[in-house]
């Protein structure tokens, strides 16, 4: 296995995604890629089981362009790292993207809950916002940090899936009303958590006076803390499979990744 893994990186190296992909097939094919390494592979690379199929299918009846005309089609929609990375940061940015109340009101104009701390307001951005700045920046570190998992390690590929296969769909419910209050010693400021998003404007605090920062749940209260429902009704670790492996998957990670899960035992 261990020279498996060597020689197929050192063709990913060398490869563009096409060849990679028409050498992952043709190796599973030859019987030269394990059955475990050669689905991680696929699965990394985000391409649909249709695609897989067609391929066999098509390398036996001698179409091997219309099979590469697919997998062109599936890997078009992979965007490089940077353009994925940049997309998620401004996401981090875009104040519309993290709305929500703890009022129980259900008709409340209430945009964002107020938070006090150390006798100042702040606005407070949901525990999702915290997961999405953790994976901005454990994405431009090059480096894996699951909430409840040691850092560097990947789940299986079949816990990948069914985490992006499961989506919002959860049945969990988050404790909106509890949030400010359970989670305020765990607040920072945002601009102490890495970031240069000054925050939302417009909020008024029940003083009704101006409120100009913003606080957030330090990322790290999740480590402990991987089963915490989030806004987006999943766990904490979830959230962070799902935006990590999901929507901002790279292209060059979906690769790199492929190979590494097929590693995995």
């Amino acid at each position: 296995m261990k020279l498996i893994m060597e020689n197929w990186r050192g063709f990913v190296e060398r490869s563009p995604y096409e060849e990679l992909l028409v050498e992952t097939f043709r190796q599973y094919e030859k019987g030269q890629l394990e059955e475990d390494l050669f689905r991680s592979i696929v699965t990394g690379l985000g391409l649909a089981v249709g695609t897989m199929f067609l391929f066999l299918q098509a390398e036996r009846s001698g179409q091997l362009e219309q099979a590469k005309a697919e997998m062109r089609q599936n890997l078009a929609e992979l965007d490089s790292d940077e353009t994925k990375l940049e997309e998620l940061e401004s996401q981090i940015k875009n104040p519309n993207a993290w709305q929500f109340s703890d009022d129980a009101d259900p008709k409340s104009p209430e945009r964002f809950p107020a938070v006090e701390i150390d006798g100042e307001w702040h606005t407070a951005m949901p525990a999702d916002w915290s997961i999405a700045l953790k994976v901005a920046q454990d994405k431009a570190s090059g480096v894996v940090d699951i909430p409840g998992m040691a850092s560097g390690e990947l789940p299986s590929p079949q816990e990948i899936y069914d985490v992006l296969k499961g989506g919002g769909d959860s049945g969990l419910s988050p404790d909106l009303a509890n949030f400010t209050t359970d989670l305020q010693g765990e607040m920072e400021l945002i601009t102490q958590l890495g970031t240069d998003f000054q925050g939302v404007g417009g909020q008024v605090s029940p003083d009704h006076e101006m409120i100009t920062t913003a606080v957030a749940v330090n990322p790290e209260y999740f480590e402990a803390n991987p089963d915490y429902v989030t806004l987006a009704g999943v766990t904490a670790q979830d959230l962070y499979i799902q935006y990590y492996f999901g929507k901002y998957l790279g292209a060059d990670e979906a690769v790199n990744f492929g190979v590494e899960l097929g590693g995995q035992k």
